[in-house]
Formats: structure tokens, C-alpha cells, sequence
């Protein structure tokens, strides 16, 4: 990212800036994690729809797929803003670690200053210690491999079958009795006597 190095040379408005920058990026992973959520619900909607209207397996699996790799892109949108998270901590964090170096190093002159004995090779081996301990923590976690997507697709089928399955109508069905084809036909005998 450019600003992940090592404290030595690190003022606090760099700081700032890498917390800004996170900052932005954090942004950003929101509205993409929202505009997926916004599709996610769509996919959704069709295959319901899908499924009411009895449309071909094919494109409901494929609905079914789409909305899979939402879920997969999602999950890693959520990832990365942890890992944010993480960062921007680390970084404050870090900038108040520089705070107690700076003092370090303001007390070893004052110490050098006022005795001989004490030793400033010591203390400068010990910041870059230091600093060398803060490189490691803020290397990036390595990117998420960008494997392809595979569905098992009798998974997906039984996934889409358990969809199909009717729901229960909330209102009951009326049935009519049938009328029998010998009173029919009576029926229908008198029936031009009734109209006359």
C-alpha cells in the first residue's frame, strides 16, 4: 500500500494518511457490499418468480449459481473490511509505539548527557529491534486466491427442488359436489316446463 513501513521514518501525519487511505478503501468495500446485497436480492426475486412461472431447470440452476457467487463475493467484501479494521488499529497503534520510540530516544540523550556509563549503542540496537518487530506485524494478509467458482450441481438441483416444492395456500379450496348424469338429464328435462 505504500504506507506500511517501518517507523524509523514515519511522521504522524503519514500515519494519518495510511489511516485516511484505509479509510477510503473501507468506503468502498461498503457500497460494494451493499450494491451486492441489492443483487443478491434481485437474483432471489427471480428465482422465485422463476420457480411460480415453472421456467426450465437450466435457468433456474443458473439463478441458483449466480446468486452463489454473490454469497462467495460478499463474504470476501466482509473479509477485506476486517481486515481493514485490523490495520487501521494496528496503525494507531503503532503511531503511539513511535510516540514511546521518540521518548526512548530523548531519554538516552538525556542519560548519555548526564552519565558516560550508560551505553546509546544498546539503545539504537533495541529500537531497531523495534522497528524491525513492527515491519513484520503490518505486512499485508496475502490476497484471497481467485480460485473459479465450482458447484456441485446435484447440490444445486436439490437446492432447486426443495424451492419448487408447493407451499401451503393459506385459503382452503371450495369443492362442489357432482351431480350425477341421470339427474342431469332430469334436470335438464324440466327445465324448458319451468321456463314455459
Amino acid at each position: 500500500m505504500g504506507c506500511l513501513q517501518s517507523l524509523t521514518g514515519t511522521t504522524p501525519t503519514q500515519t494519518a494518511q495510511c489511516i485516511q487511505h484505509l479509510k477510503k478503501i473501507d468506503m468502498l468495500l461498503q457500497e460494494m457490499l451493499s450494491k451486492y446485497s441489492r443483487q443478491l436480492s434481485e437474483v432471489e426475486d427471480k428465482l422465485r418468480t422463476g420457480i411460480r412461472l415453472g421456467q426450465a431447470k437450466s435457468s433456474l440452476i443458473t439463478k441458483l449459481r449466480k446468486k452463489k457467487i454473490i454469497l462467495h463475493y460478499m463474504k470476501t467484501c466482509q473479509q477485506k473490511i476486517d481486515s481493514i479494521v485490523q490495520k487501521q488499529y494496528a496503525l494507531e497503534q503503532l503511531d503511539i509505539t513511535a510516540m514511546q520510540v521518540e521518548a526512548m530516544k530523548g531519554t538516552a540523550k538525556v542519560l548519555k548527557h548526564f552519565s558516560k556509563t550508560h551505553n546509546i549503542e544498546k539503545i539504537e540496537e533495541l529500537q531497531e529491534n523495534m522497528s524491525d518487530l513492527q515491519d513484520q506485524i503490518m505486512e499485508i494478509n496475502d490476497v484471497i486466491g481467485a480460485e473459479p467458482l465450482m458447484f456441485d450441481d446435484s447440490e444445486l438441483e436439490e437446492e432447486l427442488m426443495e424451492l419448487c416444492k408447493p407451499e401451503p395456500s393459506p385459503m382452503s379450496t371450495v369443492e362442489f359436489p357432482i351431480v350425477p348424469e341421470e339427474e342431469e338429464e332430469e334436470t335438464r328435462r324440466l327445465l324448458p316446463k319451468v321456463l314455459i
